[in-house]
């Protein structure tokens, strides 16, 4: 028996996608990654309460330990600052530590469905610290 269904099996579908189907560089709807940041509390909330708890004792000290980092970069500012100098300091070691925070902050923002939480603020947070010290690195430099 034929019937004039336009919803066809799975094995009658042939996709021809060619090399650049789709660009690379457009990013996929946003509320996949909301969807899937959802999905992880769901599972986490499933597991009951030690996954759950385990989870926000790490958010936390996650957060507590990423916060008081971004303090330690203080007393290596107020060095370069008091000294005048900052020839003991490698630019290049702070240009890697600069983008690798913002790199970091802009892949949680973006995995996280374009929201904010505080693994992205933490990570903004060292990222503005470590450019402050690479501006007095480059500042201080003779």
């Amino acid at each position: 028996m034929q019937t004039n269904s336009p919803i066809k099996p799975a094995e009658q579908i042939v996709v021809e996608k060619g090399l650049f189907y789709k660009p690379f560089f457009l990013a996929p709807a946003q509320q996949i990654f909301a969807e899937r940041a959802v999905r992880f509390d769901e599972l986490a909330a499933e597991e009951g309460g030690d996954w759950s708890n385990y989870l926000r004792l790490l958010a936390w000290a996650f957060t507590l330990f990423s916060s008081v980092r971004i303090l330690g970069y203080l007393p290596t500012a107020w060095a370069i600052l008091a000294s005048g100098s900052s020839q003991q300091h490698s630019l290049l070691t702070w240009a890697i530590w600069t983008s690798s925070n913002m790199t970091m902050a802009a892949w949680l923002y973006e995995d996280n469905g374009r929201r904010l939480n505080r693994a992205i603020v933490v990570n903004i947070g060292n990222a503005l610290m470590c450019l402050v010290i690479l501006a007095l690195v480059a500042f201080y430099r003779h």
